[in-house]
């Protein structure tokens, strides 16, 4: 049994043992921190400028010990694309006259230059890159918005204090996980779903700005999740709807949404060409793969000119196929338990809500948040991967039902009014920030790498032209499929995407890159990139026969 299981049982054992046998230890203590905690708490704008500010302060600390990520899944590349081309003032880039040689996963060639993902994460990332002069400054600032956009929506729902007791515990996961440490994504479509939660709560109280936050709230989760939003937002909308609003509270949010969909339409029409068509749509086009759902057969086995495009076919064609075996939707439901572990430290946290499952479905307070999370949970048995970023809209509909579990857990008593709730109140939240921190701290501990395996390995090949003057070219050859396969026993349950999987990967302007990336296609085609470049070295890269270095390829007489 892995150390980390047996410290986080011996963790919630004691936690219970004392609820059980001394509920009323340390009283004292307890009760001069909880009146200190209530009064910071009641200052409601502090409060979320302290979570922001925890998760900002906390990271930027950990840059002495834990280094900037380097991308390492392809969707990353991709993401770092969308970034690079935003900050260059653009939505998107023109066909490069030589496109052939940098054909990558989940990017566009034709009919213009980008990746197929919606703009929400690229936007998230090019603020760092032109705030910062690095894209992950981007994940940095939407980490700490997540925080602050969690607080909020809290204390929309409850009282000061149990708003902020709820957003501590998702610290760990806007500080210590891959929606932090990574590019992949999750802290801006967790803000999205914590803005629709935190405004519906005030649509209430007839907020008049309420239905602005809400409908910008929609329009982040289109921006980044398009699937999974729309599930969250379904539910919220209808009670929304249910309510009995004058016109001047819906002018408000339609115009914003009006604003959020003329957007979308124009970053569709700059990369397609039309603004209903999605660059999602248009690259299964051209690159026809097994589609997200299991419920839905994959395309005929097709044929691709590059090896890395063809690995990313085998692996969701392997993941198709992984979703009829009998253990599939078992293995699902051990990856939701991960993922709510990961949202709120430990998934023994949520034993109060789901103890209390009974009494929302009675009260209807929290109709519209059961729903959010039901329909995410049933949506997700029919995903072929559901990554932790999939879930990130509902992360704040799961931390209300969370909170308000332990509202109602408070009031529990043993025989005798002993106050077994109000102690387990109390020590849940600590335990379950022990217990997300000590695997990162163990690590970080014994200096153990942070990163994922595989990362940095372009960057490392890079760093070999350091002292080479002038510009240059890296030819990358690739004898599929030995060089580049991935192993699929190192993803029995499909929960992690293989890595670096293609090594060309360039920025917007190809053009203007110190090293560019390109396909080996050949003596004769290479001849041509070699006449489009007349003055750059070239080299070539070939990971069967020399995966840590790079070959000199001289100068053609």
């Amino acid at each position: 049994m892995p150390l980390k299981t047996i410290l986080e049982a011996a963790i919630w054992l004691g936690v219970l043992a004392v609820a059980i046998l001394a509920p009323a230890a340390m009283e004292p203590v307890w009760a001069k921190f909880e009146e200190a905690f209530r009064r910071f708490a009641r200052r409601r704008i502090l409060s979320c400028a302290a979570m922001a500010l925890a998760v900002l302060a906390g990271r930027a600390a950990l840059l002495v010990v834990w280094d900037i990520p380097q991308p390492v899944i392809t969707d990353e590349f991709g993401y770092l694309l969308q970034a690079d081309t935003f900050a260059s003032g653009r939505m998107t880039n023109p066909t490069h006259a030589m496109a052939e040689f940098f054909e990558t996963p989940y990017v566009l060639q034709k009919p213009t230059y980008n990746a197929k993902f919606p703009p929400g994460q690229g936007l998230a990332l090019a603020l760092g890159q032109a705030t910062f002069g690095h894209p992950w400054f981007g994940v940095w600032l939407s980490c700490g918005a997540l925080a602050a956009a969690l607080c909020w929506a809290l204390q929309g729902w409850f009282e000061p204090e149990w708003a902020l007791m709820g957003t501590i515990l998702a610290l760990p996961f806007c500080t210590l996980t891959y929606c932090m440490n990574s590019y992949w994504g999750g802290a801006v479509a967790a803000t999205g779903g914590a803005l629709v939660f935190g405004a519906l709560a005030r649509t209430r109280e007839n907020k008049v700005y309420a239905g602005a936050v809400f409908a910008l709230g929609a329009t982040i989760l289109m921006l980044t999740r398009p699937f999974e939003g729309a599930v969250v937002l379904i539910p919220a909308t209808f009670a929304l709807l249910l309510q009995k609003r004058s016109l001047r509270h819906w002018i408000p949010l339609l115009a914003t949404a009006a604003a959020g969909m003329l957007f979308l339409g124009q970053y569709n029409a700059s990369v397609t060409g039309n603004a209903l068509r999605l660059p999602y749509v248009e690259y299964e086009s051209q690159y026809p793969m097994t589609s997200h759902f299991t419920f839905l057969a994959p395309p005929s086995q097709g044929s691709f000119a590059r090896a890395g495009i063809t690995v990313v076919d085998h692996w969701e064609r392997a993941a198709w196929q992984h979703s009829r075996e009998p253990g599939f939707y078992f293995q699902r439901l051990l990856e939701l338990v991960r993922r709510a572990a990961t949202f709120l430290g430990s998934a023994w946290v949520l034993l109060p809500v789901i103890a209390l499952a009974g009494r929302w479905r009675k009260d209807g307070e929290y109709g519209a948040v059961c729903w959010a999370v039901g329909l995410t949970i049933a949506v997700a048995f029919v995903e072929l991967v559901f990554f932790i970023h999939y879930a990130a809209p509902v992360m704040a509909a799961l931390l209300i039902l969370t909170v308000a579990g332990y509202r109602r857990l408070r009031e529990w008593t043993l025989p005798g009014g002993r106050p077994a709730g109000r102690w387990l109140t109390r020590a849940i939240p600590v335990a379950a920030l022990a217990i997300a921190t000590l695997e990162p701290a163990a690590k970080l501990a014994r200096g153990a790498s942070m990163d994922h395996p595989g990362a940095g390995g372009r960057a490392l090949l890079e760093q070999l032209l350091d002292f080479e003057v002038g510009q240059q070219v890296i030819f990358v050859r690739h004898k599929y499929p030995s060089s580049l396969e991935p192993r699929w026993q190192d993803y029995p349950s499909m929960e992690v995407a293989p890595s670096v999987v293609e090594f060309v990967q360039n920025g917007a302007d190809i053009d203007g890159q110190r090293i560019v990336w390109a396909h080996d296609l050949g003596d004769e085609a290479n001849r041509r990139l070699r006449t489009y470049y007349k003055d750059r070295k070239y080299w070539l890269y070939d990971p069967a026969e020399n995966p840590g270095g790079l070959t000199r390829i001289r100068e053609e007489p």
